[in-house]
């Protein structure tokens, strides 16, 4: 029986080492931000594409570099906003009725490959709505990869 299972495995080991060969290589996506371009700080701009960089690092979609020349895309932040609104639950204290405000924040970003634009938008309660324009971000690059690599060998 282990001889069985040890020929099985040899057997599946150059399955392996051609599925590593054949991996995909990521797209290239320079992050930035207006701040970070005039040579300012933002840390919002910095952790955001941190963050964009290691969720494309993990699923292996996408990867940061600091020439802009090199990337395939272009990923803008332009920032996280607060936003005012009226809580979702009303309450019921003494007779009356209570609906606390609510501070939730907002997050928006462009994807520039070639003359293609695209922006994303997304609000939430603490850092859902910036959290959700970075998978949102990961996920388009992802699913639009074969597309993008052609329009930038197209520039070539």
């Amino acid at each position: 029986m282990r001889l069985i299972i040890l020929a099985a495995y040899l057997l599946c080991l150059p399955i392996v080492a051609a599925d590593e060969k054949d991996a995909l290589e990521p797209v290239t996506v320079y992050c930035f931000s207006e701040d970070l371009e005039a040579g300012f700080k933002d840390e919002t701009a910095t952790a955001w594409c941190r963050i964009l960089g290691e969720r494309g690092e993990k699923k292996k979609s996408l990867a940061i570099v600091e020439d802009k020349q090199s990337a395939h895309v272009l990923v803008e932040c332009l920032g996280v906003e607060k936003i005012e609104a009226a809580g979702e639950t009303t309450y019921l204290v003494g007779g009356y009725a209570w609906t606390p405000d609510q501070t939730k924040t907002g997050a928006r970003a462009v994807i520039t490959v070639g003359d293609f634009k695209k922006g994303f938008f997304a609000s939430g309660i603490g850092f859902r709505g910036p959290s959700s324009v970075i998978n949102q971000t990961e996920e388009w690059i992802r699913e639009n990869r074969a597309t993008i690599l052609e329009k930038a060998a197209e520039q070539k």
